[in-house]
């Protein structure tokens, strides 16, 4: 019993003790406080000078903040900006110009003989204008210019032979003609740019700079094809004796570096057109308004219907890969830059012509190769000339 009581008693005065330490922390709670100091290896700092610290910590957060919403606020901007520009576009597209696009070109010819060698043609630098729909051309002129020339490189006028394309399209083409690849490498480096001045009815525009090796500065001609014919799945082996009574289908190796352009341009294109003697195209494929199927630069093959094809009748086949190196749109107009390759083959049908056309001409269609151009400047596309 006296040892209950003498726990009794040491647990009051254990109570009693922990009850005046509380009372003497709550009264003089702010005083130790004000006393309490951090302390580190060298330095003592009091609670107030830690407090000012967190103060300005919490300054430079809201400051950080405020930063933040101005950043959100600049790339609110930014897109609206950018949502003009693209407004500020699609009104140039539809800006009424004299003429619808330009187009330069590093282009290699072939033609392909009937033991399937292909032979080189001509090694070209051409240049052309597209121009949409009928208009007085003598009103519409231009003039190429490269680097920083002050002279024309060649220019355009209503005088030119203007061929007609596709509806509603007409071109104005003209090249140069080189021995081969080397010769038109070191007259027309990759590295060179191109400007055009247009001038018609719609005003005077000096087009921004194209380059006709891209940004890159390469020559990018596509690996040459030669053409593959057959019928029924048969390979075509004598070109002279193709059967007017089964389609033909055209092959062609892959176009290996042909791509698509994501944005708003034009993909790498593949042509594909047979043409008969009298000049006339029986099908147009990779070219735009035709009601022929489309043939893109991932495709391999084109067929011929038989209903388009006459007994005893020559034809042209022509094919050509072509790399689109740099475009750009320019006062609204289209700029296109590209290198390319041209193979042609000249078939026959079996049988007699019952086809006579005795009023129209014998001549190669236009945008075939007949000749190469004479002298040192520029001159219209030679089949023009010649045949047209």
């Amino acid at each position: 019993m006296s040892n209950n009581g003498t726990v009794v008693v040491g647990a009051i005065a254990v109570v009693a003790l922990i009850l005046t330490l509380v009372v003497y922390l709550d009264s003089n709670n702010e005083n130790v406080l004000n006393e309490v100091n951090i302390t580190n290896e060298t330095h003592t700092h009091p609670i107030d000078e830690i407090t000012g610290v967190t103060q300005s910590i919490e300054d430079v957060a809201e400051k950080t903040e405020s930063v933040t919403n101005i950043v959100k606020k600049v790339e609110a901007i930014e897109k609206k900006v950018e949502a003009i520009e693209k407004k500020v576009e699609a009104i140039a597209e539809i800006m009424e110009t004299d003429v619808e696009g330009t187009w330069i070109e590093k282009y290699m010819t072939f033609r392909q003989d009937h033991s399937d060698k292909l032979h080189l043609t001509d090694a070209h630098f051409l240049a052309e204008i597209l121009i949409v729909g009928e208009r007085d051309f003598d009103e519409v002129s231009a003039s190429l210019f490269s680097n920083d020339s002050s002279m024309p490189l060649v220019t355009y006028s209503g005088s030119d032979k203007i061929a007609f394309s596709q509806a509603p399209y007409f071109y104005n083409r003209k090249s140069k003609s080189f021995d081969d690849l080397d010769a038109l490498e070191k007259k027309h480096p990759p590295s060179d740019k191109y400007i055009w001045e247009i001038s018609g009815p719609n005003g005077f525009f000096r087009l921004g700079p194209i380059q006709i090796g891209g940004p890159e500065a390469i020559t990018q001609i596509p690996k040459v094809s030669k053409i593959r014919l057959n019928q029924n799945k048969i390979a075509v082996s004598d070109y002279m004796n193709i059967d007017p009574n089964i389609d033909l289908m055209i092959e062609w190796d892959p176009f290996n570096t042909g791509s698509d352009f994501d944005g708003n341009g034009w993909d790498d294109i593949m042509f594909v057109l047979v043409s008969n003697c009298y000049g006339e195209i029986i099908l147009t494929g990779g070219a735009a308004n035709t009601n022929d199927p489309f043939i893109s630069c991932h495709d391999v093959s084109a067929i011929l219907p038989k209903e388009r094809m006459n007994p005893g009748e020559e034809y042209t086949v022509f094919i050509s890969q072509v790399k689109i190196v740099d475009q750009n749109h320019s006062n609204g107009i289209h700029q296109v830059a590209n290198n390319s390759f041209a193979t042609e083959l000249s078939i026959r049908t079996s049988g007699n012509s019952t086809h006579q056309k005795e009023s129209l001409l014998v001549k190669p269609a236009q945008h075939l190769w007949s000749r190469k151009t004479i002298g040192n400047d520029m001159e219209s596309w030679p089949t023009l000339v010649d045949f047209y």
